[in-house]
């Protein structure tokens, strides 16, 4: 599965895409640092349209979190991340917004 989700992750670049006919490390790092460089300089051309939609749902998933947290009680990032089909990531994002609003504690065990 990572296998696959790698190319669509990258930009459509695959491991062997990466690795550059020399295939040494140092290849393979400016080739992935290019490919992050092109993601990032894509998304700059996200329209404000575009900007406003992500917006829009990343605060209805913050209430939704919200109100799932104060129904269910104490909870941890992993039961929240399964109800809401996100990752653990997405999830430690949001509970830390919402712990900068003040309304939850919240402390990302490293």
């Amino acid at each position: 599965m990572m296998k696959d989700m790698m190319p669509k992750m990258m930009g459509g670049l695959n491991m062997g895409d990466m690795m550059g006919e020399g295939g040494g490390p140092m290849d393979m790092c400016q080739n992935m640092m290019g490919a992050f460089q092109e993601t990032a300089a894509s998304a700059k051309f996200a329209t404000p349209e575009v900007r406003n939609l992500f917006e829009e749902w990343s605060i209805q998933i913050e209430d939704e979190i919200y109100e799932f947290i104060k129904t269910a009680g104490e909870v941890n990032p992993e039961k929240i991340a399964e109800h809401f089909k996100l990752s653990k990531e997405s999830i430690i994002y949001f509970l830390k917004k919402l712990a900068g609003k003040g309304k939850i504690k919240f402390q990302a065990n490293v």
